[in-house]
């Protein structure tokens, strides 16, 4: 019975990691391939660039995958 429980706790965590991939955020930090913060759901998170990019501080980005505990992030498109 504690297996199921346990299964079911993670895959629920699992689900919410998920749904975070396509929200928007600014960043609290610089962010490049090496980790640096994002606020994001009332949560402060790792985030990184899949590529060596370099995002500055304030800029919106958005969240294109999540690997564990650290986001993965690109700079939010501009819309005109």
């Amino acid at each position: 019975l504690s297996y199921v429980v346990l299964k079911t706790k993670r895959l629920k965590l699992q689900e919410h990691y998920l749904g975070l991939i396509g929200s928007h955020t600014q960043a609290n930090t610089d962010i490049s391939i090496t980790s640096r913060t994002v606020f994001l759901q009332g949560e402060l998170w790792k985030a990184q660039t899949k590529e060596d990019i370099h995002i500055p501080k304030g800029n919106w980005v958005t969240v294109i995958e999540v690997r564990g505990l650290i986001l993965i992030v690109q700079e939010k498109e501009k819309t005109t």
